[in-house]
């Protein structure tokens, strides 16, 4: 802990900024006494959030983890078809990429048509300078390559029981990709 007697004293007049620029430092640092002090000197404010907010917040975040997780397995899909020939390990790590980003992508259409908006309506709004046009055209394009490239469901199963043995589960199909969106969606949304 850093000069906890007359720091601390000085811990209300932070900006907003400069606080969580500090609190996060001791996380870092494992300082749980100045973590906390930093949190108990901080301003409170009451606010008034409508009752979808905690839905649009859940919303966003799983937006965004979707954009991270296909943009990571689109190349993955594309380092490993690259780097082995075909019908090589590689290559079939690859193919089994591309079924489960061809999975993730109709699990995650479904679950925005359910609540009816389209699947890159957290995404989009804003504007020209939008920081995701670049990644949403590479996940389009990634897609059309990918439908023609992957394994198919019984491809998948037999990829998987050859590569993990007879007792390899089942690969995740869209049903279940969906329900665990719904799943994560419906725990953390109703807060």
């Amino acid at each position: 802990m850093r000069n906890n007697g007359t720091l601390q004293e000085h811990y209300a007049k932070l900006a907003p900024r400069e606080r969580l620029t500090l609190l996060l430092a001791a996380k870092e640092r494992g300082d749980e006494q100045e973590r906390c002090a930093l949190i108990d000197a901080a301003p409170t404010a009451l606010y008034r959030l409508p009752d979808y907010h905690n839905a649009l917040d859940m919303l966003q975040l799983m937006a965004l983890s979707y954009l991270i997780n296909q943009l990571n397995r689109a190349w993955s899909m594309s380092t490993l078809a690259h780097v082995g020939e075909i019908e090589s390990e590689a290559y079939r790590g690859a193919r089994m990429g591309a079924y489960t980003f061809c999975v993730q992508a109709d699990a995650w259409r479904a679950f925005c048509g359910e609540l009816g908006i389209g699947e890159n309506a957290m995404l989009a709004g804003f504007g020209e300078c939008s920081p995701f046009e670049d990644a949403l055209f590479s996940l389009e394009f990634t897609e059309k390559i990918a439908r023609e490239f992957a394994f198919t469901f019984d491809e998948a199963q037999a990829e998987a029981r050859r590569t993990f043995g007879a007792d390899a589960g089942k690969p995740i199909t869209v049903e279940r990709a969906l329900q665990d969106v719904r799943c994560l969606f419906d725990k953390h949304a109703a807060r």
